[in-house]
């Protein structure tokens, strides 16, 4: 089963979220939505443990809601990502990460 990433918060990281604005529209969705119920629906996905790890399912999955929302096409979500400290946030990215490619993201949306 496919679980989130727990990472420690880096320095850079730490001074990014005492200036956030606590007020920001995807902050307050992700507070408010509870992601495990949804992770675990995702749960079958990727059931085998070989392979390259895959993304954690509810960072894709909001992902697909950040283009919905936003208007974005697959490469535009790419580089909204990697531009946007407030999309980073909200996918529980640390700022240094980079995100998925245009690719992985159409593969995720088009996953059978």
């Amino acid at each position: 089963m496919i679980k989130k990433k727990e990472t420690q918060l880096s320095f850079a990281q730490l001074q990014v979220n005492k200036c956030l604005d606590e007020t920001n529209w995807l902050h307050k969705i992700d507070d408010l939505i509870d992601w495990e119920p949804i992770r675990q629906k995702f749960a079958n996905l990727h059931p085998s443990n070989t392979g390259r790890p895959a993304y954690d399912p509810v960072f894709m999955f909001k992902i697909l809601l950040m283009q919905q929302w936003f208007n974005l096409s697959d490469p535009q979500a790419e580089a909204r990502i990697n531009d946007r400290i407030s999309f980073k946030i909200f996918l529980g990215m640390d700022i240094a990460d980079t995100g998925p490619d245009e690719t992985t993201i159409c593969n995720f949306r088009n996953y059978k």
